[in-house]
């Protein structure tokens, strides 16, 4: 019996450390830092004292790795954060989800590396991004970087649902609720990271089990999670759009543009939406883009249609700007979305000068 055991001991061990280096060099397992919550602004960023690079990887037989570093302040970006007293040029700063974040990419071909290419020599661009983060999130997260780093420019990218989904409840992050017809931030839960979950972030074969693989054990996941994915698609788009979902939108748009340009009323504020173009999703904007488009004329800001942008590029070289397999945006999306920020920088800097011209004129 003590022999059984001995071997089925022996076996084991040697289970795990033959699949600990096979998902570590044959199939590699994604790596992912540690998520960590600002409680004094209420988001949610990386762990800046443990995993802080790695390779991003998708797919259960994955052929792309993606190189990931994380800077000073617990976002993805090939440089460290620097206040106002320790650099010489004006900051950009941008905000969003997954999709602008940059896993998808390697960290030397993100969107702030594709704009300080073109206008590095003038400003230097931060990533504020972070995966399933919201418009009520992208607020917290601007306020922080407002006191601390004071852009000059502040850049939001809204997906098409998200304004609706600030206002779906999470209780350890940032949501908007309305309150006698009017928008109010609600408060922010502590966010636990278990041990479990952060012991299964340090070993390469439960890392591809659990997030290549897809197997998910309850323990490790919440095994309402089909349910909530499904009540999820019926809270962002439901089949048909009234009224009182449509006020609700322009009552979320509204306040969030309102609130940037009173908080920050020296700064360009610049929303940004639309979605990538190719034949089978033509260039248009989602109501809630256009909800901030309109938000934006009234209260002096400025907006973005990053589907035009896709629109000619595709319509230039054909270029597809979906990770193969995923709905992330990819490299070239980065690439064309840099050059467009550049583009549009440019031309709100021309449109500055010649006022001030003007005005030396008269």
């Amino acid at each position: 019996m003590k022999t059984f055991i001995a071997r089925s001991v022996l076996f084991w061990v040697g289970f795990a450390i033959v699949g600990e280096l096979f998902f570590r060099f044959v199939v590699p397992g994604t790596e992912v830092p540690i998520t960590e919550q600002n409680k004094d602004y209420g988001f949610l960023h990386y762990d800046t004292s443990e995993i802080v690079s790695g390779y991003f990887t998708t797919g259960r037989l994955p052929h792309e790795r993606y190189y990931w570093e994380i800077n000073n302040e617990g976002f993805l970006s090939h440089h460290d954060y620097k206040t106002p007293d320790q650099r010489e040029k004006p900051v950009i700063a941008y905000f969003g989800s997954s999709f602008i974040e940059g896993f998808y990419s390697n960290i030397d071909e993100q969107i702030a590396y594709f704009v300080e290419e073109c206008i590095g020599d003038q400003y230097e661009v931060y990533n504020f991004a972070f995966s399933n983060s919201v418009p009520s999130e992208h607020l917290a997260v601007s306020r922080f970087a407002r006191d601390k780093y004071e852009p000059d420019i502040f850049i939001f990218f809204s997906a098409p649902w998200h304004l609706k989904l600030s206002t779906k409840k999470v209780p350890f992050r940032k949501r908007f609720s309305i309150n006698d017809g009017e928008v109010v931030e609600g408060t922010v839960g502590d966010f636990v990271y278990s041990r479990l979950k952060r012991t299964v972030k340090y070993s390469a074969m439960l890392r591809y089990l659990y997030l290549n693989a897809r197997f998910r054990l309850n323990i490790l996941n919440n095994p309402n999670e089909k349910k909530e994915a499904e009540e999820n698609a019926a809270f962002i788009n439901p089949g048909t759009i009234n009224q009182s979902d449509i006020e609700l939108r322009e009552k979320i748009g509204d306040y969030l543009v309102r609130t940037l340009r009173e908080e920050n009323p020296d700064a360009t504020i610049i929303m940004a939406g639309g979605t990538p173009y190719s034949d089978n999703y033509p260039e248009k904007l989602e109501l809630e883009n256009r909800i901030l488009k309109d938000a934006c004329e009234r209260y002096n800001c400025d907006f973005l249609n990053v589907s035009q942008v896709f629109k000619k590029e595709y319509e230039l070289h054909g270029t597809s700007f979906y990770v193969e397999g995923d709905p992330h945006w990819n490299t070239q999306a980065y690439r064309v979305i840099g050059h467009a920020i550049c583009a549009f920088v440019d031309s709100l800097n021309t449109t500055n000068d010649d006022a001030m011209e003007v005005n030396a004129e008269e």
